[in-house]
C-alpha cells in the first residue's frame, strides 16, 4: 500500500494554497497520510476535545493541522509521540496496518527482440542440421 508518514511538531501552519494543492494530490493518488506529532510532555494534546481556543487568538498550529488532515478525503490517522517508546508503537502501528502488496506495472525501454532471436536461432540450427545432414549422405555415397 501507499502512504505518506508525516513527522512534525506540529508548529507550521500550511497556506490555503498548499493545502489545496496537497488535497488534490492525495485525492487523485489515492494515498493514505499518517502524521506523528512530536509532543512535548505537558504540551497541548490534538485529541483533547475540552480544548476551546482564547475568543481573540487563532487555533494553535498543532490544532489546525489537525482539523485541516481531518477534512481530506484520503485515509488518515494521527499519533502523538511524547518519548522514543510511543513513537516505536505509531511506527509499528502504522507497519502492521500498510502490509498490502504495491500492484505495478513498469514499462522497459526499448523493443523486445526476444521473438526475432528465436527465430534467427532456429534457422541457424535448421541450417547447421541441412549442411550435417548433406555431409553425412555424401560420404556414405563415395
Amino acid at each position: 500500500s501507499r502512504a505518506i508518514i508525516l513527522i512534525s511538531d506540529g508548529a507550521g501552519r500550511i497556506s490555503a494554497d498548499v493545502q489545496q494543492k496537497v488535497r488534490d494530490w492525495l485525492d487523485r493518488m489515492d494515498i493514505g497520510l499518517y502524521w506523528i506529532v512530536l509532543k512535548q510532555p505537558g504540551g497541548l494534546s490534538i485529541f483533547d476535545e475540552t480544548f476551546v481556543p482564547k475568543e481573540d487568538e487563532p487555533l494553535p498550529p498543532v490544532i489546525a493541522l489537525h482539523e485541516y488532515f481531518q477534512t481530506l478525503k484520503t485515509s488518515f490517522h494521527a499519533y502523538e509521540a511524547d518519548d522514543p517508546d510511543s513513537l516505536a508503537k505509531a511506527i509499528a502501528d502504522i507497519n502492521q496496518k500498510e502490509k498490502k502488496p504495491i500492484i505495478y506495472l513498469e514499462k522497459i525501454p526499448g523493443k523486445n527482440y526476444t521473438q526475432h532471436c528465436f527465430m534467427l536461432a532456429a534457422l541457424m540450427i535448421a541450417l547447421l542440421l541441412g549442411v550435417k545432414y548433406l555431409e553425412v549422405r555424401t560420404w556414405h555415397s563415395a
